[in-house]
């Protein structure tokens, strides 16, 4: 059985200003399952010393919301009720867990 500990959940910033606008949702995802698919990575160490560094990893994140901005964003819906992002810069959901087992 592997046991999941949650450390941390924080909302990471772009690390520059981006762009704000909003992005319609293309034709083609109307005919999929509107939903959330989450992601989960695993990474087995290699021994340096800074392999998880949090704060780099956080750090990384934050810069590259700055040219992938729209991840920053967040979905609504427009006028008419066509889904959209919200390109508004309010950050990615970054969530550090250790697992066990």
């Amino acid at each position: 059985k592997m046991r999941i500990t949650l450390k941390d959940s924080t909302t990471v910033l772009p690390a520059n200003e981006t762009p704000r606008h909003c992005l319609w949702i293309s034709n083609l995802d109307f005919v999929a399952i509107r939903a959330h698919t989450p992601s989960v990575y695993f990474y087995r160490p290699d021994g340096s010393h800074n392999f998880f560094d949090i704060k780099l990893m956080k750090e990384s994140l934050s810069r590259a919301l700055v040219p992938f901005y729209p991840i920053a964003g967040r979905l609504r819906h427009g006028e008419g009720g066509r889904p959209e992002v919200d390109c508004n810069g309010c950050g990615a959901l970054f969530v550090e867990a250790v697992a066990e087992g």
